[in-house]
């Protein structure tokens, strides 16, 4: 029997053929493939897929110039497991020019990623630094921003045909003092899709942010739907304020210390969001795993959406993880073969207890 509640495995993986999957943890006595990660890399072959493994140690900066597929367990699965300081973190990342494909999910990046190429999908990752982003029809979802490193959080720059959605902008000045320089998301064309992402902008444990607050969108012409834009600054700027010529749809804007001017088009302005976990002026909805920020039956733009799903997180009925865990990666906490002794061509049988 074996009882590891750091491995997982993978479900509905896409189609990988004959590529291989290798493994990468540096943690002492492990039993990985490698324990650098820039050596798999160099290593593998397009299509190929990496497990990244928690680890004490982080894995330092990488270089990628190939399509591939880096998993891990998520960036507050540790919590569930445990290991608190056990994390897959990565330093500073560079996709180079030319990949396409590439899939990054559960994972935390402690600096900056730089991200060129097409069609990758950034899933279920927590972003501590900033994300430059100069790719075309990529996917952001489910991801945790929450680094502020006093530049945007996530910059669109020469890029295109994008989806950010269902992701999680956190900011909290925790003693800090920030200004209005700074954007949740910085520029962006008319062919970039922002949606049901919750926005959250809180002063809280002193410091403070100057000039209005932080920009929602700066310089952006995107198409802006269904998200929740949330601050307690008490001198907050209107919540479009630096926005170049952004559509907005169906977005709830709430300020908890007065009410700005509301955003263009039809929305849900100066509205408090009814969340389950009952966050308003004093309790408020900062990043903390368990946290449930579904909105409840009968709040302000339930089912509002512009598909009548509800706006935030978990509208276009998306599962967002606190724990940042991929939906396809499973935990098991228990893997028992229930006929150790076999015979030649004899099939084993394996029973897989998965976390819940």
């Amino acid at each position: 029997m074996v009882r590891n509640r750091l491995l997982f495995i993978l479900l509905l993986l896409p189609a990988i053929g004959h590529a291989r999957v290798w493994t990468v943890d540096n943690s002492a006595g492990a039993r990985a493939d490698s324990a650098s990660l820039q050596g798999v890399i160099n290593a593998a072959s397009s299509g190929d897929t990496i497990i990244l493994m928690p680890s004490f140690l982080g894995y330092g900066s990488i270089s990628i110039t190939k399509k591939l597929l880096l998993y891990s367990q998520g960036f507050s699965a540790h919590l569930q497991n445990g290991n608190p300081d056990k994390l897959p973190v990565l330093s500073t990342t560079t996709v180079q020019s030319g990949v396409s494909g590439l899939v990054m999910a559960g994972l935390v990046f402690s600096e900056r990623l730089y991200l060129n190429g097409n069609t990758h999908k950034i899933l279920c990752n927590q972003f501590r630094g900033s994300v430059y982003n100069s790719s075309s029809q990529t996917l952001f979802e489910g991801n945790l921003f929450s680094g502020f490193t006093f530049t945007e959080m996530l910059e669109l720059t020469g890029s295109s045909n994008n989806t950010i959605q269902n992701n999680y902008f956190s900011i909290r000045t925790g003693g800090s003092s920030y200004s209005n320089s700074f954007a949740m998301i910085k520029g962006g064309d008319s062919s970039n899709l922002i949606r049901n992402n919750l926005m959250v902008e809180v002063v809280d444990g002193g410091g403070g942010i100057s000039g209005g607050g932080i920009r929602f969108f700066l310089n952006s012409s995107a198409r802006v739907r269904n998200n929740i834009l949330w601050s307690n600054v008490s001198s907050r700027s209107p919540f479009q304020a630096g926005n170049s010529a952004s559509l907005f749809q169906n977005n709830i804007t709430y300020s908890a210390a007065n009410k700005p001017d509301t955003l263009p088009g039809v929305n849900y302005n100066d509205t408090m969001p009814l969340f389950e976990g009952n966050f308003n002026n004093t309790i408020l909805p900062y990043y903390r795993p368990g946290n449930n920020l579904l909105l409840k039956s009968g709040s302000p733009a339930k089912n509002g959406g512009t598909d009548s799903t509800d706006p935030g997180l978990y509208g276009r009925s998306f599962v967002f993880s606190m724990y940042g865990i991929p939906a396809w990666l499973s935990q098991f906490t228990e893997l028992t073969i229930t006929n150790p002794r076999i015979r030649k061509n004899q099939m084993i049988k394996v029973k897989i207890k998965i976390q819940p």
